[in-house]
């Protein structure tokens, strides 16, 4: 950083877009339009300002705010980043959009130069690109597009998962019938590993059955009576009209009164034709 930059007056940057009453020390410190130039004269810078006119309105005035500006440089103080290290975060910021580093390298570029562990340097990263990049994102992805075209292909290839295959069937071999010296080898083949397994004793595996309790042999001496076998149970008709149940045997019954009656009836009409 130009050693000249020492005083911390605040000053107004209107010539600046975006600008506004600001720490001219912080300014220029942490603005990606002035940070990691040796000198403001210094070919780097020159080759800087002649690529600065090509860019879009949105990029030109993210570089050069005043608001960028104060954001890296809380960033890195929220980080316990000194000034030097401020500095080249801002230089870095500006590589990052003129296409000079990668995206995907953007933390690890930052753990490198600045000296600090990958996770904060994540951290820093991600926290950058979400609360500021928001105006100038799709001019980002398109530098990114065009100076690393090969690099975004193959990130997206990793990303998309692999088609699944279904394993392809081995092939089956038919196995082919044994010669009768084979057959003869085999079988004298088992017989050898069956006689060579080891015997246990029958009679310590056998145990005689357990005797039963005297009551039971008692009972046993005695025949029991085979118990009478049921008549199965008859139909019953169900009227769902009425109710009730009506067996065989009642509708027997009732035929033998009603024709009990009708004899009845027929008698005392024959009586009373023989009186007239």
């Amino acid at each position: 950083m130009d050693e000249q930059i020492t005083s911390q007056q605040n000053i107004s940057l209107s010539g600046i877009s975006g600008g506004g009453e600001i720490d001219i020390y912080t300014y220029f410190t942490a603005s990606p339009y002035f940070a990691g130039f040796d000198s403001y004269e210094s070919p780097e810078r020159k080759i800087f300002l002649s690529s600065f006119r090509s860019l879009s309105p949105s990029l030109r005035e993210f570089l050069s705010s005043d608001t960028t500006a104060s954001t890296i440089f809380t960033t890195g103080q929220s980080y316990n980043l000194d000034d030097n290290q401020i500095f080249t975060l801002a230089k870095s910021v500006r590589e990052l959009l003129t296409g000079k580093i990668f995206i995907k390298d953007f933390p690890i570029t930052l753990s490198s130069k600045l000296g600090i562990d990958d996770i904060k340097a994540g951290e820093i990263a991600d926290k950058l690109i979400s609360k500021s990049f928001g105006p100038i994102i799709e001019d980002l992805k398109r530098i990114q597009r065009n100076k690393f075209p090969d690099r975004i292909s193959q990130m997206q290839k990793e990303t998309v998962p692999e088609k699944l295959t279904q394993p392809t069937a081995r092939p089956v071999t038919s196995r082919e019938a044994p010669t009768p010296a084979q057959a003869l080898q085999e079988t004298s083949d088992k017989k050898q590993t069956i006689s060579a397994e080891p015997r246990q004793p029958f009679a310590s595996s056998f145990r005689p059955p357990p005797s039963p309790p005297p009551d039971l042999k008692a009972k046993s001496s005695f025949q029991t009576k085979p118990e009478p076998v049921k008549a199965p149970a008859q139909n019953v008709f169900k009227i769902p009209d009425l109710g009730q149940s009506v067996s065989p045997e009642s509708k027997d019954k009732d035929k033998k009164s009603i024709n009990d009656e009708l004899e009845k009836i027929a008698n005392v009409i024959d009586l009373r034709s023989q009186e007239k």
